[in-house]
């Protein structure tokens, strides 16, 4: 019986741990600070790849250290894409800019995820001025779409 009890309160706290609560999106207003807040943190997670880049080029960190940082950079972007996935725009214009967010989203997390790859596999000491090119990119535009949704 204890053992059930047990077992019960394990899958309550893993299934709770594992959902994430969004706050609802009444206005238009709400849902585009929370836009704003998304592409904040995904700026966040660029300029850190970017970092990683810059270290591997100077071999300014160990591979291991670069590796980790650049999947949390990568895990970063997938989280606020995902927890803002989650929000229902309360109404066509809200969906609008939330269909704006996720096309400057989607560059920013492949960008991210290439630099992941090629940390893992200790390439960052190579200078690749495509890849270079594109989180710059990614950076300017989330900047842009939180400066014009704050």
């Amino acid at each position: 019986m204890v053992r059930g009890i047990a077992a019960r309160l394990v899958a309550i706290f893993v299934v709770t741990g594992c959902t994430q609560i969004v706050g609802p999106a009444r206005t238009f207003r709400d849902y585009e600070l929370k836009a704003s807040s998304t592409a904040s943190s995904a700026l966040s997670a660029v300029r850190t790849a970017q970092l990683a880049m810059k270290l591997g080029r100077e071999d300014d960190a160990f591979a291991p250290y670069l590796s980790v940082t650049a999947s949390e950079a990568e895990r970063d972007v997938a989280n606020a894409s995902g927890t803002f996935a989650g929000i229902q725009p309360p109404d066509a214009r809200a969906g609008a800019l939330g269909d704006r967010l996720r096309a400057v989203l989607a560059p920013a997390n492949a960008a991210v995820r290439e630099v992941r790859i090629r940390a893992r596999r200790t390439e960052l000491g190579t200078r690749d001025p495509q890849l270079e090119r594109r989180l710059a990119r990614s950076a300017r535009a989330l900047d842009h779409f939180e400066a014009a949704h704050s």
